[in-house]
């Protein structure tokens, strides 16, 4: 299995400031304001009934889509996604009842209408995983576009050097404006 489904952060240094976390901005299309829309994607090579791991999450994470794509074999596969903080858990299920899916061409691709109500808000420090019931294929591709919970900006050191005055915001925490200096 190849697993690229991860969600750990960054932090830019210039200088020797460094900026990390998001900047809180106008709500965009999708996501909340600042909070930047990601994907990932999970290749299961030779599938078989079983649960298959597809990423932790640290931060609050809203699924937001899930396309799965069928390879080779007859092309089907009924699997349901789970997610928790005990991988050996029961875990909330993403789907009502098991999914059967057969596309080998486009993916079949499910939003938040196809979900349980609330189950695409997986909780800071939860595993995500797919359970597979049956499967015919010869491998799966899963990728799956999430919203993580946005972290405000912290700037550590000195800001000199930045090109952009930092304005005290009088609790110890310096905010860039939004105007030009």
């Amino acid at each position: 299995m190849s697993d690229v489904c991860s969600d750990s952060g960054s932090s830019i240094s210039v200088n020797s400031a460094i900026l990390s976390g998001a900047l809180t901005g106008v709500a965009g299309p999708q996501g909340p304001p600042g909070c930047a829309q990601l994907s990932c994607a999970t290749t299961i090579y030779t599938p078989t009934p079983g649960r298959f791991y597809l990423g932790y999450f640290p931060k609050e994470t809203v699924l937001d889509e899930v396309m799965v794509l069928n390879q080779g074999g007859t092309a089907t596969i009924t699997y349901n996604i789970k997610h928790g903080a005990n991988y050996t858990g029961i875990g909330t299920d993403l789907y009502a009842a098991s999914r059967t899916d057969t596309s080998s061409t486009t993916g079949t691709v499910t939003t938040e209408a196809d979900f349980v109500t609330g189950a695409n808000t997986i909780l800071a420090g939860s595993h995500l995983w797919m359970d597979i019931n049956t499967t015919l294929a010869d491998s799966v591709i899963v990728a799956i576009v999430y919203t993580p919970e946005c972290d405000p900006v912290t700037v550590t050191g000195t800001a000199d050097g930045l090109g952009v005055p930092l304005e005290d915001t009088g609790t110890g925490t310096g905010v860039l404006p939004l105007t030009a200096p």
